[in-house]
């Protein structure tokens, strides 16, 4: 009898210690300001574990990913997948895009661009998305001042081309995959519209 009630004790710490393992995970949570940037990632782990992530790509940028604030891709990354070591305590991962040459370590509030610097000066006039995918424009601000320069973060495509209309006029170049792209502000509202065709269609 004594040795059943010694079996059954250790089978019940046993499985203690394996529930205390599973239970032991950390939280992964997702605060990139895209949705879309992060194509895979769980939502925990444990300590120790070797996380796996795979984000969007780019082209003509380059992708920065935070853990806990700190960067882990290589400079001039375009995305994909890559890894990191989960630390022992939850983690915040922010996904994103900077443009070649600018550092992938920037504070999260960055400072507003100087107005005057980009040459706006006119009055300030609507942008209005009306592309058909609600995700096809990352980012793009809805005024902008006649003669600001204008930067619009699309989405990106394989074996495909990203047009970008501006009231109706595509100012993508041919074959453009995706990615950031800019413009000058017109002295009147605009419509911007993005979108992708198979190459070799207009």
């Amino acid at each position: 009898m004594k040795k059943r009630i010694l079996a059954l004790t250790i089978v019940i710490v046993l499985a203690a210690l394996a529930f205390a393992g599973c239970a032991g995970g950390h939280k992964i949570t997702n605060i990139s300001s895209d949705e879309y940037a992060i194509v895979e990632c769980p939502d925990s782990a444990n300590a120790g574990d070797t996380v796996k992530v795979e984000t969007c790509w780019v082209t003509d940028a380059a992708v920065y990913v935070r853990i806990n604030g700190e960067n882990i891709a290589p400079d001039g990354w375009p995305g994909g997948e890559i890894e990191f070591v989960m630390p022992d305590e939850d983690v915040e991962i922010n996904v994103g895009v900077v443009s070649m040459g600018m550092s992938a370590d920037l504070p999260e509030d960055e400072p507003e661009p100087d107005e005057d610097k980009d040459g706006g000066s006119g009055a300030e006039h609507n942008i209005i998305d009306i592309s058909d995918e609600d995700y096809a424009v990352f980012s793009c601000p809805e005024t902008a001042k006649a003669g600001e320069t204008v930067t619009v973060e699309t989405y990106c495509v394989e074996d495909a081309t990203v047009y970008v209309r501006i009231n109706d006029e595509n100012i993508a170049p041919e074959g453009w995959g995706g990615g950031e792209i800019e413009f000058v502000m017109p002295d009147e509202d605009v419509e911007i519209k993005v979108g992708a065709v198979s190459n070799g269609l207009a």
